[in-house]
């Protein structure tokens, strides 16, 4: 998996991969710790479309769990668990949309009850997603809103590869030469 961030800092990019975890920014690359990299692990695999493939699964589990009051909705509660990171999603009956979905996250720092809104809803490859997402957490709140969402892209594999670090290297040059 390949995200490209523009954040207040600048531009980013995060590449987790089952060999490797780094993040790579203006200021250089650095790894993610197994915590980082396992959350954006489990962060694929609790997406619609990961769970959209797993379906006939049968380690994954898909359970009824009511309904709750979301905005003006009420929206059918299905707990997903078994081989995905658990999550509970809250579905719009009518449209079918996730609007809310709820899963802890385990970061180094503990463990963490996340709650995330979902909207501005766009067909996508025939897909319908969500373009703009609230997380919050008992730690910070962040608002993302995705510019692009392309659905099996042709793929340069360069994209994966760690940067070396520009860092490292301006030091070297900076050297005296013997």
């Amino acid at each position: 998996m390949r995200v490209d961030l523009t954040r207040p800092e600048g531009k980013a990019a995060i590449v987790v991969s089952p060999d490797a975890a780094f993040m790579s920014a203006g200021m250089g690359t650095q790894a993610l710790s197994l915590a980082e990299k396992n959350a954006w692990l489990d962060h694929l695999h609790r997406s619609f479309t990961y769970i959209g493939q797993h379906l006939e699964d049968p380690s994954i589990t898909f359970t009824a769990g009511g309904t709750e009051k979301i905005a003006d909705v009420q929206a059918a509660v299905l707990e997903i668990d078994g081989a995905v990171p658990s999550v509970r999603w809250y579905v719009d009956p009518q449209s079918s949309r996730v609007l809310r979905e709820n899963f802890k996250t385990v970061s180094e720092s503990g463990t963490f009850n996340t709650d995330v809104k979902l909207s501005d809803w766009r067909t996508v490859d025939g897909l319908v997603l969500p373009f703009a997402i609230k997380s919050k957490t008992n730690r910070q709140t962040t608002t993302s809103e995705c510019k692009q969402i392309q659905i099996y892209p042709e793929i340069d594999a360069k994209i994966f590869e760690k940067p070396a670090n520009k860092a490292k290297k301006a030091k070297k040059a900076a050297a005296p030469s013997r």
